[in-house]
């Protein structure tokens, strides 16, 4: 029997994003909060050009389960730091930020990392 498969389309990866991570040394202010949108907050963890879909609405039905927080959906190929995606990260396109709320191989084939997101509205990256 012969597996196919998926394959992120090359032709329709053209929206170059980048996944940040927390700077573990980010420091707090005198409450003890860190402030998760300081640009000193984060660094770069991987770079990837990625398809997108966007969610109309804010809410769909994935497995007969209602999921209102996935806003935006990346997909870009699998690599393994791909593949080490984690939800405290977030993706920067377009100026614009997005907290990631899922990252998964598709299907387990090591072709396509999924990442879902949801688009944060007060956060926008100077640039």
């Amino acid at each position: 029997m012969v597996i196919m498969r998926p394959m992120c389309d090359p032709a329709r990866r053209v929206h170059p994003i980048t996944v940040q991570n927390r700077v573990s040394s980010a420091s707090a202010d005198a409450h003890g909060h860190v402030d998760k949108t300081a640009a000193a907050s984060w660094q770069t963890y991987l770079t990837a050009r990625a398809e997108i879909m966007t969610r109309g609405g804010r809410e769909y039905y994935r497995a007969d389960i209602l999921n209102a927080e996935t806003t935006h959906v990346f997909r870009i190929p699998y690599s393994a730091a791909a593949a080490a995606i984690l939800p405290d990260m977030r993706v920067i396109h377009d100026s614009l930020t997005y907290g990631i709320t899922a990252a998964y191989d598709v299907d387990g084939l090591h072709a396509i990392i999924q990442i879902e997101t949801k688009r944060n509205d007060r956060e926008r990256i100077a640039g």
